[in-house]
């Protein structure tokens, strides 16, 4: 039985009758949640009925949320001269609103920037951006579950909270997705998520309007990315389509899905890298590594090492390639190259060395098999004269099934040295095409190659246009 000890707050009902004569009482709280009963024994002795104490209660107004158990043990266990809880209201249970599940966050997306294991702050690890993908889960919205009203002992009724629902999630982007139990927000399109105001934007080009430095850090993006600024050393830019940057380049890591273009350029420190899976435009490149599956285009290059599945181009009137080595698979165009002091300027056009050593290893390896499975072939054929005398000798059995696992296993790398010839040999033909274009001056000092033919420029020339035929390098007068 749940005794109750003092009752605060309690309001006392006063009935006028021989039982409350008879020194019993109950008392109400003030919320009226709780009843409590006080008893005093009967002039003769006898023992009160539950239903008897129900009664008195429902007489002072009590008539909901009876404790069954504790009347029932005051009436026949005789508990007198202490106030026992007897009855006590429901309070209202509170629905739940309606509400979303963010899958994304919704706070400001700015990151503090990660603590490496020595202290320091490694600055790089912050990220501006919530990029998504398309078809990616945004949120998912929970329907209102109204709640259940309540009821204080006096029988008056408690009501719940009413839960609303929220109206659709909007914004520019986004979409529900088909045949979820839940309503269910999915991205349309991949790009920057912006979150403001309740409302969901994705946007297929991010624009930075001022510099990245290293306090930023890190810029990823799937789409477009523009910056109006400066890049600073030592940050780090991704761009999943093209990247545009209208200041100077420091010794950055920056790549690009698609075309890169620096207005203005890149002083690299011999440290700053370019990567781009499209072209390369930048006004000038220096003390820099750049790599492009495209074309690669600049005013000048100074000390770079740039390598292009396209064509390299030095543009312009200045149009000027000074130290460093730079390879154009389809060839390379410019106006001057080297200088007077004749620093050395590698310059190289169609199949680089490295194409045409693997193509020889692969040759190499390719005889190598074709030999190991002529062995395979002879001994299987041995091996099986044998086994048509000793066909259940383990030892045989094994050892052919070895020989054929090896024989699979080679006829396979072989397919793919067969693919990879055809490819290198298809590159070498391309290649064959590629030549370099001086338009003005080539200064003693450079270095010309095309393809696997080199030669190196002892004087002084111009107007000179150089193509590898049978292995030997070729040069012809441009006609001006």
């Amino acid at each position: 039985m749940e005794m109750g000890n003092e009752a605060p707050d309690k309001v006392q009902e006063t009935v006028q009758d021989d039982w409350t004569l008879a020194g019993n009482y109950i008392t109400v709280s003030e919320d009226s949640m709780q009843a409590f009963l006080f008893l005093q024994p009967k002039p003769d002795g006898e023992s009160y009925e539950r239903e008897e104490l129900k009664a008195h209660l429902r007489e002072a107004g009590v008539v909901s949320g009876f404790h069954e158990s504790n009347l029932a043990a005051m009436a026949k266990k005789k508990v007198y001269g202490r106030e026992v809880l007897v009855a006590e209201g429901a309070p209202p249970v509170q629905g739940t609103p309606g509400h979303y599940e963010y899958e994304i966050e919704t706070d400001d997306y700015t990151k503090h920037p990660r603590i490496r294991e020595d202290g320091s702050v490694d600055y790089q690890s912050m990220n501006l951006l919530q990029n998504v993908q398309e078809g990616q889960v945004l949120a998912v919205y929970h329907a209102a579950e109204q709640g259940t009203d309540g009821e204080d002992v006096r029988g008056k009724r408690l009501r719940a909270e009413l839960c609303r629902e929220l109206p659709a999630l909007r914004g520019r982007g986004i979409a529900l997705k088909e045949d979820a139990e839940l309503p269910t927000y999915i991205a349309q399109t991949e790009g920057k998520l912006i979150f403001r105001d309740d409302q969901i934007e994705i946007c297929n080009v991010h624009e930075i309007k001022g510099d990245v430095d290293i306090l930023i850090g890190k810029v990823e993006f799937f789409g477009d990315v523009v910056i109006d600024g400066n890049v600073a050393a030592g940050t780090v830019i991704r761009a999943g389509k093209s990247l545009t940057i209208s200041g100077t380049v420091e010794s950055a890591d920056i790549y690009a899905g698609g075309d890169i273009i620096l207005r203005r350029g890149v002083q690299g420190n011999e440290k700053g890298r370019i990567r781009s899976r499209g072209n390369v435009y930048a006004d000038f490149l220096e003390h820099c590594t750049v790599e492009a599956r495209g074309n690669v285009m600049a005013n000048y290059f100074l000390n770079a090492e740039v390598s292009a599945q396209g064509e390299v181009t030095a543009t312009g009137k200045r149009g000027m390639i000074l130290g460093g080595y730079v390879h154009g698979f389809q060839g390379i165009k410019a106006m001057c190259v080297g200088s007077d002091k004749e620093v050395k300027t590698v310059l190289h056009a169609g199949c680089e060395q490295k194409v045409y050593d693997q193509n020889v290893e692969n040759r190499k390896e390719e005889a190598e098999i074709m030999q190991k499975l002529e062995l395979i072939e002879d001994r299987a054929e041995m091996l099986r004269k044998q086994l048509t005398i000793r066909s259940k000798d383990q030892t045989l059995i094994r050892e052919c099934n070895e020989l054929l696992k090896e024989r699979e296993r080679l006829t396979e790398r072989a397919k793919q040295l067969q693919s990879e010839k055809q490819a290198l040999q298809k590159m070498m033909e391309e290649g064959r095409q590629s030549a370099i274009r001086v338009e003005d001056k080539l200064y003693a000092g450079s270095v010309i190659s095309v393809n696997n033919a080199q030669q190196a420029i002892s004087a002084n020339t111009c107007f000179m246009q150089y193509k590898s035929i049978s292995g030997i390098i070729q040069g012809t007068v441009i006609r001006v």
